[in-house]
């Protein structure tokens, strides 16, 4: 899977609450999920595949991604980029994982 991929699939889990089997379900289940991650017609990624991927994605990228998904929010007018008390930006928060597997 490419990193874009990923990120995209990672997405998906963190706006529904879904395990990474779920998650593999639901990407061969629904051709709007495979689009929007873009992956090639006949390929899902199995459960195995998708939390090996997703756990390789660093703390430090996802601050990275959150810092710009927040300036371009702050651009449009959408998003202060206030904090919560854990001092996660609101929008960049991150699920916990639900199928067992210690977050990395």
């Amino acid at each position: 899977m490419t990193g874009e991929q990923v990120l995209r699939c990672t997405l998906i889990q963190q706006t529904h609450p879904f395990s990474c089997e779920k998650l593999a379900f639901h990407l061969a289940d629904s051709q709007s999920f495979r689009t929007f991650c873009r992956l090639p017609y006949g390929f899902t990624p199995r459960k195995s595949a998708l939390q090996e991927n997703i756990s390789k994605i660093q703390d430090t990228s996802w601050q990275q991604i959150n810092r710009v998904l927040i300036g371009w929010a702050n651009q449009k007018g959408l998003e202060k980029g206030a904090q919560d008390p854990s001092g996660c930006h609101r929008s960049g928060k991150r699920h916990p994982q639900s199928d067992g597997q210690p977050a990395t």
